[in-house]
Formats: C-alpha cells, sequence, structure tokens
C-alpha cells in the first residue's frame, strides 16, 4: 500500500482481530534483521490426520517478514484476519467449506482469500481426503512469526502502524467481549485462570529486562502447539522502556 493513507477508520474496517494472538503465527514490531524467510514447499504437505483429531505437530516456527505493498495488501484484509485466527482456534487442519461454515461466508471466497495466504506462507495444504466422492483439501496454518518492522521509517509505515494498534485493539475487545458476556465471571466461580489486562511499571537492571523478555519469549515458544488439555490464550504483549536516551527526540509512540 506505498504511497497510499487511509485515516483510521477506513484501515479498521480492512483488519479484524487475530494475528498474533494465540495463532499459529505471531505479530513483532521488531525492526532486527532476520533470516531467510523462504518458505518450505513441503512442509505440511502429504500428511494424513488419524480419526481421532490429534493436530499435527507444529513444523518449526518461520519467519515473515512485510516489506512490500503487495504483503501488507494481502496481509490487512479482514477475512484473511479472520480465517487465520479461526484456523488459530480450531487448531486442526481444515477444509475452506468448514471455515467458510464457521464464519458465514461462502467457500468461494475462504478459498480465493486461502489462495493470497498461501502466497506469504501462512496458510499450507496439509492433506487432501476423498469425501462423497469430492476431493476435500485440508490447510493448516504454519507457526509464523510475522515481523512488520515498525522501526523502519517506509513509505508503509503509517499503515504498519495502524495495522499494528489494531491487532493490540483486536485482543482488548476480545477480552471485553470476554468479561462482559459472563466469561470471566464463569471461570472464577469454577476456580479457573480468568483472561486479565495489567498495565503499570517495573523497575528493572539491563540484565533484568534481558531476562524478562527471554523468560517470556521462551514461554510462549513451549506453548505455541495445541496439544490435549490446553485451550487457546489470546494475547497482547507490549513493552516500553523509558531510558533517557530512548525517548529523547521521539515524536510518536
Amino acid at each position: 500500500m506505498a504511497g497510499r493513507t487511509r485515516g483510521i477508520e477506513d484501515v479498521k474496517s480492512k483488519v479484524v482481530a487475530g494475528s498474533g494472538a494465540a495463532m499459529p503465527y505471531a505479530v513483532s514490531q521488531d525492526a532486527a534483521a532476520h533470516g531467510d524467510t523462504s518458505v518450505p514447499e513441503t512442509v505440511g504437505q502429504g500428511s494424513v490426520l488419524q480419526d481421532s483429531g490429534d493436530a499435527t505437530p507444529a513444523p518449526q516456527r518461520r519467519e515473515l517478514d512485510i516489506t512490500t505493498s503487495e504483503q501488507l495488501d494481502i496481509y490487512m484484509n479482514p477475512q484473511r484476519q479472520r480465517l487465520l485466527r479461526e484456523m488459530a482456534l480450531i487448531a486442526r487442519p481444515a477444509t475452506c467449506k468448514e471455515l467458510a461454515d464457521r464464519l458465514g461466508i461462502s467457500a468461494s471466497s475462504v478459498t480465493h482469500h486461502m489462495k493470497k495466504l498461501e502466497q506469504l506462507g501462512l496458510v499450507l495444504l496439509d492433506h487432501t481426503e476423498r469425501i462423497r466422492g469430492v476431493v476435500a483439501r485440508f490447510w493448516v496454518a504454519p507457526p509464523t512469526n510475522v515481523n512488520v518492522r515498525m522501526g523502519i521509517q517506509d513509505d508503509l509505515h503509517s499503515e504498519k502502524s495502524l495495522l499494528v494498534d489494531y491487532l493490540h485493539q483486536a485482543v482488548y475487545d476480545q477480552l471485553r467481549r470476554y468479561v462482559r458476556e459472563g466469561g470471566a465471571r464463569r471461570d472464577e466461580a469454577r476456580g479457573v485462570p480468568t483472561g486479565d489486562l495489567r498495565t503499570g511499571f517495573v523497575y528493572l537492571t539491563e540484565e533484568e529486562a534481558r531476562e524478562l523478555q527471554d523468560v517470556v519469549t521462551a514461554f510462549l515458544v513451549r506453548h505455541d502447539a495445541p496439544r490435549d488439555g490446553a485451550v487457546p490464550w489470546e494475547f497482547s504483549l507490549m513493552w516500553v522502556p523509558h531510558r533517557a536516551d530512548s525517548q529523547a527526540g521521539d515524536t510518536e509512540a
């Protein structure tokens, strides 16, 4: 979307909750360089699930840098965000027909969006099955870190910034819905952990700050694949150091 800037309402209508939170992929604003972002052609293909419905083992997490307007256009589409979120929630291979039924849209529309997501490697064909004489294609969303590179001041920066703002807001909207519809109250009554939001300050040395980031990152990596007895938790994390030299000259958050 180079050279095109929308108002925040227009961008919000184009981006729907899902990316980065309890997803098979995570969204990062990190501006650091990463390694190869190519998509292994064979990952996730050819495997067939057993009747038990167990999830396939998660392939190695890959990196995807959003650096072009074409990538950003594909990634920001609202229906594609909805598809990725729904695939994370069901946490198993699914057909376009099943996803269409769950989202209330046409199967042809899902097929179109899946082809676009496949271009970025955000979905892969897992296997095919013949069901009542029709060959059904089952898709998976491989674990992926989506890096939007907010530290790079290019002509995509404004739209990337709005995208990241909305992704954080989308998780908050889910939390508000969870509370409003009584989910937190029911979970508390059952004695199980509830959704939560905390803000504030902690005071850390540089070593402690690195330890915090390493511990959180390692924990998320260890728990990024579905397994028996586990439920998806949607999350949005951010932390900001208030070093004098970090804040000097900043013009935006």
